[in-house]
């Protein structure tokens, strides 16, 4: 958990909050901190409960009071029923509390005036976030999303962190439901936006690609409503047309048409070597990671260097330096070394689109096996059937051999019945059968949504 200390006075909520929503604080009072979590208080915090899956934060207000809040925000329902127990304790009550630390974020951001570059994008957004990082922090102090604080709780988190130490903010956003990216944007009131991709994704509530379209690219119409800057990928297509609808971008991508333009040959590891061009200035740069998606990420993280002014010389030293991360056993896109196999461990999380570039990297190596071990991708809603059976096509078309693991891979695997397909339902099971089928020299590809946990397999490998 990342802490803050920003700070507020009484007429500082007043104007977020409203005089009504204010009980028993002092007009003298004064708040030195934003806190979610009672194990964290610090004195003079303000904490905020909420209703978690697992806790109830309001379980937790008479341990917060000892701990030295002193204020809680807290729910209307709850203030209604348990009031009378907490007589002169001093209360903001609101209707719902993840808008008020929303609010509270929202008004802290004003006392900043340092770019925000807002990240979305259906793939890669934290990678892009790392690169844009990398490459700013030629120039001064950045703060960044931290994990994966990209929702309606963590970006505001992330808000609260600002300070004047700070010189840029790349703040990773991303959305599950219809409406978020805005509502972030609103949160955050970024000056600058750049949305990596437009792919299948969240399609529970999102529905299809189309859905998904116009959900990212709310970004893109915040930032023209607001006269903020969109950095725009021309090589996704249905990115590519809202240059004709924002004055202010800059486009980048490898087709001839982009302001920024990236051409990129590989090693026989797939680290490409880019050649940058804008206007009359070309340079190279050696990357460490690996493919077309290392190329599109760090080519956006060139393009918001050049516009912030950051010197050449650094933006090339920035990427040469970067490395690709690595989480928990599991990995974005990292290439792996392990008894005589090379991996490809993606097995961070996965969607059709993400999966289908896995795939394509898969395609390119020089191996005389190639492996693909895939789970199931999760939040597709109707298109689940269709996507994982055009997935499940395409490996077949690539691999030699392929272990898919979930129920929507084995429906898919019983419709197509191709006998490069082994499915189960059972992962020990297939981490057997998988274990028994490889040999020295293959090269294997593990993806998979993040609730499959395909990192067990590599465990095993």
């Amino acid at each position: 958990m990342i802490e803050n200390n920003a700070n507020y006075c009484f007429e500082d909520l007043y104007t977020i909050f409203g005089e009504e929503s204010l009980f028993n604080l002092d007009f003298d009072i004064k708040i030195i901190g934003v806190s979610i979590d009672t194990r964290n208080i610090k004195e003079g915090n303000i904490f905020i409960a909420f209703k978690g899956e697992n806790v109830d934060g309001h379980s937790k207000i008479i341990e917060a009071f000892e701990k030295g809040a002193k204020i809680c925000i807290v729910e209307e329902d709850w203030f209604n029923v348990n009031k009378s127990s907490f007589e002169n304790r001093p209360f903001i009550v609101v209707k719902n509390s993840l808008k008020a630390i929303g609010e509270l974020a929202t008004f802290h951001r004003t006392r900043f005036n340092y770019p925000i570059i807002a990240v979305a994008g259906s793939n890669g957004k934290t990678t892009t976030k790392e690169l844009i990082s990398s490459v700013l922090s030629k120039k001064g102090n950045v703060l960044k999303t931290y994990m994966n604080y990209n929702n309606q709780l963590g970006v505001p988190l992330m808000l609260l962190s600002m300070t004047d130490e700070f010189d840029f903010l790349v703040l990773e956003i991303a959305t599950n439901e219809p409406g978020e990216i805005m509502t972030l944007c609103k949160i955050s009131n970024p000056n600058f936006g750049i949305i990596t991709n437009i792919g299948k994704e969240h399609l529970e509530k999102l529905f299809d690609i189309d859905g998904v379209e116009m959900e990212e690219t709310s970004l893109i119409a915040y930032l023209l409503k607001h006269g903020g800057f969109a950095f725009i990928n021309g090589d996704d297509i249905r990115l590519a047309k809202y240059t004709r609808l924002i004055d202010k971008h800059l486009l980048y991508g490898t087709l001839n048409e982009a302001h920024l333009k990236a051409k990129a040959e590989y090693d026989n590891q797939l680290q490409p070597t880019i050649q940058f061009q804008i206007e009359e200035t070309t340079f190279n740069v050696k990357l460490k990671s690996i493919g077309y998606a290392g190329v599109i990420n760090a080519t956006a993280a060139v393009a918001v260097g050049l516009k912030l002014d950051v010197p050449y010389a650094s933006i090339i030293e920035a990427l040469e330096e970067f490395e690709p991360q690595k989480g928990h056993g599991y990995g974005r896109m990292v290439i792996e070394q392990r008894n005589g196999l090379k991996i490809i461990n993606d097995c961070y999380n996965a969607n059709p689109s993400s999966m289908s570039i896995a795939l394509d990297m898969l395609n390119q190596f020089d191996s005389n096996r190639k492996i693909a071990i895939l789970g199931d991708m999760k939040e597709l809603g109707d298109a689940s059937e269709e996507s994982h059976l055009e997935i499940l096509e395409k490996a077949i078309s690539i691999a030699d051999l392929i272990f898919a693991f979930g129920e929507n891979f084995i429906l898919s695997n019983n419709k197509l019945k191709n006998e490069k397909v082994k499915s189960f339902d059972n992962k020990n099971e297939m981490i057997v059968a998988i274990q028994a089928s490889l040999v020295f020299g293959d090269t294997i590809l593990l993806k998979g949504s993040r609730g499959t946990k395909m990192e067990e397999v590599l465990e095993n490998i």
